[in-house]
């Protein structure tokens, strides 16, 4: 069987100006330690990582 996970960003602090710079807000780093404690145990056999921001 074959899984395919698709993970968008989190809540980005929007009060910046910078696009690629802006960090994350706390709620956003709460949603992606979700992310990570669900995937956490998963084995993947291959990804695809397409970032172009610092968060």
């Amino acid at each position: 069987m074959i899984s395919i996970y698709f993970v968008r960003h989190a809540l980005p602090d929007y009060s910046f100006d910078d696009d690629a710079t802006m960090p994350l807000t706390a709620e956003g780093k709460r949603d992606s330690l979700k992310v990570l404690n669900k995937l956490n145990n998963v084995h993947f056999d291959f990804w695809i990582w397409c970032k172009q921001c610092e968060r």
